[in-house]
């Protein structure tokens, strides 16, 4: 996956479910591969170092032209707690105001979710391939009807898509919505709340 993503020249996905590996904070990653029980403390570490690593092809001096499609379950499934995901926000909203970097939520309103999660990648000197998900790995898909088939989804999405500018104001909220979240647990109990709890 490195490889092939070092030598795109677009970046095209597609994610229902989680925040894409390329947009996620440390955090965020960390907490999302430990929930799974299947990777020892050292694998984590590993994976996390290793998808921070990637994230590096923002910094180069050309970095491939990125657009993300996020289904709106995937921002509002909450990964560890409010304050994870209110920095996961913060963190999309600057990385999508990269110049060669878009991020696009596809309302859940659309309609029911029938496609899982995929990317596009496109090469100056290759053929575009696909990079489709699966619950054991993901898998590259080289045949061009396949190509093809991906691409008539991202025409879909790009219909059913917010904008990048409403995009931003969601994005803006949805943040804003986790930190009057995270503030309301951590906030001490109002002195009738107090009683309250001494009573019980």
């Amino acid at each position: 996956m490195v490889v092939q993503e070092s030598l795109a020249t677009v970046i095209t996905e597609y994610e229902s479910n989680v925040v894409p590996g390329l947009l996620q904070t440390e955090n965020y990653a960390e907490t999302l591969m430990r929930w799974g029980g299947l990777l020892t403390p050292d694998n984590v570490e590993l994976r996390v170092r290793a998808r921070m690593a990637r994230q590096g092809l923002f910094q180069r001096s050309t970095p491939p032209r990125c657009l993300f499609f996020l289904r709106e379950h995937a921002l509002r499934t909450v990964v560890g707690d409010s304050r994870l995901m209110h920095e996961q926000m913060l963190y999309l909203l600057l990385t999508g105001a990269h110049p060669r970097c878009a991020v696009r939520v596809v309302l859940d309103s659309t309609g029911p979710n029938t496609w899982n999660s995929f990317r596009v990648m496109e090469y100056d000197k290759y053929p575009s391939i696909v990079y489709a998900e699966g619950i054991c790995g993901g898998t590259f898909l080289e045949v061009p009807s396949d190509v093809i088939t991906h691409r008539t989804i991202l025409g879909k999405l790009e219909n059913a898509a917010l904008d990048e500018e409403e995009s931003r104001a969601w994005l803006t909220d949805l943040a804003a919505a986790y930190d009057h979240e995270e503030a309301a647990h951590s906030s001490p109990p109002r002195p009738d709340q107090a009683q309250q709890l001494l009573q019980q």
